[in-house]
Order: structure tokens, then sequence, then C-alpha cells
């Protein structure tokens, strides 16, 4: 199997199981992300910890070079900072002082990318301090207003290693989504509820398609520089998205194939949202579970003592607005492409005024940065 297809299977599995862990409300993360930390990890694992970690992973056969490679080169594309679009993937690797890293697994680590230096922290004497100063350092790399992605009571004297992830994406439109019109319009929650919220409306030429054998409407909207954001809105009214229980990594790879630009009466939802994630608990329901656990961790080429992850965190802040995405960090330009209908009286619909899917991905390597269900206007994740 292709270590692509590989990523693409663990990141749907991922998320099918937190959309089961909250069937009724927003759910967004990063697979990419969460990815490069377990494979930093598989990179100081041994015996039955990276045997388990191999197979969570789907590495089947993989050589060990060749995985970590795969992971540099995915973690090198990632890498983009222009005037039209910023991505930022990071994760930090904290471990407690009484923990000494093996010089081997640090040399390595810088070989394949995964960290220059690593971190640590005081956890026994202070652990609440290192919270607390860890939770700034994320707050600065992610422009979060909110400073609680450890939450208070996480940490402890008893903390070895602590993961975080840390996300930001800024892009502005292909297209000039300001002429769009703004509207204010019901969400329908389920068909006993809505929620008056702000639409962004009007006619624009996308590629589009019915999807009957996943029962969705499929809209893809381009960013600059090369990433796109693909939406999915089921065709009844499926307020459960339970149609998308069907997605599989076959038409998760091929949800571009039949795509045809057309004109598009779009009428898309403002939003902001700001997830917070224990992946532990998400990664304990994906049967990995002997890194979290302080007797039967195998962690002996991280470092000669006996280890365990602790807690892992993740931390991805995402909006969809008029200029694109967080679009307010980046350089004030003028160079959207235009791009008229040229039939305004002939047009598909594509209105998401009820609870629909949203992938982020790549255009070049088809890598999905970040992928998540939306439910409800101003839920908190």
């Amino acid at each position: 199997m292709d270590l692509s297809d590989s990523d693409l299977e663990f990141s749907l599995e991922m998320y099918k199981h937190l959309a089961h862990m909250h069937p009724a409300s927003n759910v967004m993360f990063s697979p990419v992300s969460i990815l490069l930390s377990l494979a930093m990890l598989y990179l100081g694992a041994d015996g039955s910890t990276k045997k388990k970690l191999k197979s969570s992973l789907k590495l089947k056969n993989s050589d060990d070079d060749d995985v970590h490679r795969h992971f540099q080169t995915l973690k090198n594309s990632l890498a983009v900072r222009g005037t039209e679009a910023s991505l930022n993937v990071t994760n930090l690797l904290y471990c407690n002082v009484s923990v000494t890293l093996l010089q081997p697994f640090i040399d390595d680590s810088r070989k394949y990318d995964y960290f220059k230096e690593p971190n640590s922290c005081d956890f026994k004497s202070d652990s609440n301090g290192c919270r607390k100063q860890i939770n700034k350092k994320v707050q600065l790399r992610t422009s979060s207003k909110t400073q609680d992605t450890i939450p208070a009571g996480t940490l402890d004297k008893d903390t070895k290693i602590l993961l975080l992830d840390t996300f930001s994406f800024s892009a502005r439109w292909m297209y000039n989504f300001s002429a769009l019109e703004i509207i204010e319009a019901p969400f329908y929650v389920k068909i006993t509820e809505k929620v008056q919220t702000e639409y962004m409306t009007g006619i624009l030429k996308l590629r589009y398609q019915k999807n009957e054998k996943l029962n969705v409407y499929i809209v893809e909207l381009p960013y600059m520089e090369s990433y796109e954001l693909i939406l999915l809105l089921p065709i009844d009214n499926d307020y459960q998205l339970t149609a998308l229980k069907k997605l599989d990594k076959n038409a998760l790879m091929n949800l571009d194939e039949k795509l045809e630009k057309l004109n598009v009466k779009l009428k898309l939802p403002k939003f902001k949202l700001d997830a917070h994630v224990d992946m532990k608990k998400i990664l304990e329901k994906l049967n990995i579970i002997k890194l979290f656990d302080s007797k039967t961790c195998d962690l002996a080429k991280l470092s000669s003592s006996q280890t365990h992850v602790s807690a892992f965190f993740q931390r991805t802040p995402f909006s969809m607005e008029q200029e694109g995405s967080n679009a307010d960090e980046l350089e004030a330009v003028d160079s959207y492409n235009d791009n008229p209908p040229q039939i305004t009286d002939d047009y598909v619909i594509f209105f998401a005024n009820r609870p629909f899917v949203f992938l982020l991905r790549e255009v070049k390597t088809r890598n999905i940065i970040l992928m998540g269900k939306f439910m409800k206007p101003n839920d908190v994740l």
C-alpha cells in the first residue's frame, strides 16, 4: 500500500471516531498534524508498542527509513508562508526534566525534521506553571485568543511526556468572494431547530457535482496558492450526516474525479471554529493504548528510562469568511482572479443551510490538512 493511502485511511478512521463521539456537535482536527506526531513517537518506539503503532498507522511492511522519509516529505510540503497563503503545522514534544532523551533519537529527529531541539519542563515541581507557559506558546503560534489548550488539572507531578500539535492556516479565496452578498437566514440544525446566521451568497463558477453514490452535493472552493476547501452537503435533510458513514478511502481519494465547472449559486455560512482536542481519548478509541500506559509503553529508542505519553492535545483554529480563512493575518493585496458566471440564469444550487462535512486539502499532494463537520453555528468545540 502507498503510504499516502495509509495516511488517508488513518485520517478517515479518526474522523469517523470523532464524529461518532460527538454526533450533534461541530468536529474539527488536523490529520496530518496527528500523523506527524505519531511518526515521531514511532521513531522512539520499540517492541510491542512499535508493532501496534505500525499497525494503527497502516504502515504494513514499510521500511522504517521509508516511513520517516515519507513523513519528512509530508512535513516539508506543509511549510508555506506567503502573501496569499500561510500554513504552519508544529508538533511539540515536552519531556519532564527527569526524562533524558537518547542522542540517536535526537539526531534522527533532526535528520527527519521532526524537531530541531527537544523541549523540557519541570512538571514535578510546577506542573501548572509549565501548563501556563506552554499554553502561552500555543497562543502565539496559532494567533488564538483562548489560553486553555491544556486545561487546568491535566498535567501533574507524574507527567512524563506531553505531545502538542498546533495548526494555523491563513489564505485568500482564489476568486473574489468579497463581492458576495451577506444575508441573514436560518441554519437548520434539525427539522425542529434552526439558528439565525450570516451567509455569503451569490453566483460563482466553481467545480461541482451531485454525487448520487454518497448522496451528497460536492463543491470545491479554491484558495490562492495550492489549497482547496471541499464541502460535502447531504442531498436529503440528513441532519446527522448518516449518508457520509459510507465515505471510504477510495471515495475520499476520488472526490473531485467527476466535478464539473458550473455556475453555482452559493449560500455559505460564515463561521469561526477553534478546536482543542484531547487526542489521547481519541487514539485510545483507535486502540493506540500502549503509548499512554505507564507500565507497558516501550519507548526504549527514545529514552533509557521507562516512560510513556501522559497527554496529547491538538489546537486547530479555522474560519470561513468573505476574504478567505483568517485572511486578515496576511498582507493586503488586490490579486483576486475574476470569476464571473457565464450564464447568470443557468446555475446549480449549493445552499449549505444544514450540517455538512468540510475538507481542507493541498491540491498537488492531496493531503488532507484539516477535516471536520459543521453541525451548528456558534457551537463551542
